[in-house]
């Protein structure tokens, strides 16, 4: 760049004070930003102490301009100074995206632990309904090669809080199918018997796993979508087996959807998994199945799971 310019480019800040005869943060904002355009990084800083001499509140504009600045430049140092500052500010208003952008600049810097607690920052800022705010959230942060669970988990977890369980699902099985997750099985025997640590992460994953299913499950039923509740909990039995049974009430809806749709086929196809899975006997599933084909009962199915002869969970 010729001398010339470059001249005149350092003199503009200076210019637009002077032209606008105001110290206002809008223009010292304007100001960060060009400094950060044109390279300038080290001006940032004595611009932010000069607005705090002048009395000018920096707000999230000004902040997430120096958090930007400091990532450019791979200043882990200065952002977390940044952070540090705006935590101490009584005046300072959060909202999520200030958190957004810590977290957009630790994950460049490969400091996954840190993005996450800004993620989660920023999560806990996100009110009422704003699905599209949570996504994005989700959006930055699987750029990443490797998402972890706890940021699944997270971002999982504020899409039921908004009762949105159909994408809360989505991002779920799209979470599982980049980390190539597998059912029954498939992972091989002898990384299991590798060592007992590794056995023991596996069965508490699977927990975790039954329990964002349950949740989508619940959520279903309680918004009358029961075929994809009863979905939800095929997928609860297959990955749990044995370790997890279903409630009455959830199991007992499901099949007298089934019965209503007079599919008696998928009746048999669930009966079948409940008891490939060792959840219900043999005998069992035969006194279900003829049950539901009993059109003259006048008991519903919830009746006869909780009689005697038919309790399994």
């Amino acid at each position: 760049m010729p001398k010339q310019n470059l001249w005149k480019k350092q003199s503009v800040p200076q210019e637009m004070k002077t032209l606008l005869y105001a110290n206002t943060s809008l223009v010292y904002n304007i100001i960060l930003k060009f400094y950060f355009q044109t390279g300038n990084i080290e001006k940032i800083d004595s611009l932010m102490q000069e607005m705090e001499q002048n009395c000018i509140a920096s707000d999230k504009f000004a902040h997430s301009i120096q958090l930007s600045a400091y990532t450019s430049v791979s200043d882990v140092e200065g952002i977390e100074k940044t952070l540090t500052r705006m935590d101490s500010d009584p005046n300072f208003f959060f909202d999520w995206t200030t958190y957004t952008v810590a977290a957009k600049g630790y994950t460049k810097l490969d400091l996954l632990t840190k993005a996450l607690e800004m993620l989660k920052k920023s999560d806990r800022l996100i009110s009422g309904k704003k699905t599209n705010e949570v996504l994005r959230i989700w959006e930055l942060y699987k750029k990443n090669e490797k998402v972890y669970k706890e940021a699944y988990i997270s971002i999982t977890a504020s899409l039921l809080k908004l009762d949105d369980f159909e994408i809360a699902e989505k991002i779920f099985e799209e979470w599982e199918f980049r980390n190539h997750l597998c059912y029954g099985n498939v992972i091989p025997n002898f990384l299991i018997d590798e060592s007992e640590g590794f056995h023991g992460a596996i069965k508490a994953y699977s927990r975790k796993i039954v329990k964002t299913w349950y949740h989508f499950e619940t959520g279903y039923l309680r918004n009358g979508q029961t075929l994809k509740a009863m979905e939800a909990m095929k997928k609860e039995v297959v990955v749990s087996g044995r370790r997890w049974k279903p409630s009455n009430e959830s199991l007992a809806t499901c099949l007298e959807y089934l019965k209503e749709e007079g599919d008696l086929e998928k009746v048999k196809d669930f009966m079948e998994l409940l008891r490939r899975n060792d959840i219900i006997s043999l005998d069992i599933q035969e006194r279900l199945l003829n049950h539901i084909k009993d059109t003259d009962s006048s008991s519903d199915v919830l009746s006869a799971l909780n009689n005697n002869y038919l309790r399994f969970s």
